[in-house]
C-alpha cells in the first residue's frame, strides 16, 4: 500500500488495505480472514468509540484489496495520523501482517 487515506471525524470511513501479498511467494493474498486487530496514533494510543477486531472483506481478488468500515462512532482527533493494524490468516497457518496508515480530517464544503 502506498499514500496516505483520509479518515472524516464524524462520518463512517472506509480502512483499506491493498496490494496484500506473501511476503515469501509475492502472490496477491485472495482468501483467508483479514481483521483490524486495532487503530492507534503514531504515540501508539489506541483509538476509542470502536471494538476491535474489525472484519475486512476481500473487495478485488486480483488485485488483493481488502476494505473495511470505521463507525462514525470513532473519536478520531483532526490532523491526527493512524495506524490501522491488519493481520491475513489465510487458512493455512501463514498470517500477512500490515499496517495502514489514514489521516484524520474534518471534510469541509467547497
Amino acid at each position: 500500500m502506498s499514500g496516505l487515506q483520509t479518515a472524516y471525524v464524524g462520518n463512517d470511513n472506509l480502512i483499506w488495505l491493498r496490494g496484500a501479498t506473501r511476503a515469501r511467494a509475492g502472490t496477491v493474498i485472495d482468501s483467508g480472514v483479514a481483521t483490524v486487530t486495532t487503530i492507534e496514533d503514531l504515540d501508539g494510543t489506541e483509538l476509542t468509540g470502536v471494538s476491535f477486531p474489525l472484519t475486512m472483506i476481500l473487495h478485488d481478488a486480483a488485485a488483493g484489496d481488502w476494505v473495511t468500515q470505521l463507525d462514525d462512532a470513532a473519536n478520531l482527533v483532526a490532523g491526527t495520523v493512524y495506524v490501522a493494524v491488519i493481520d491475513i490468516d489465510d487458512g493455512t497457518g501463514v498470517v500477512g501482517h500490515f499496517e495502514a496508515k489514514f489521516l484524520a480530517s474534518v471534510r469541509t464544503s467547497s
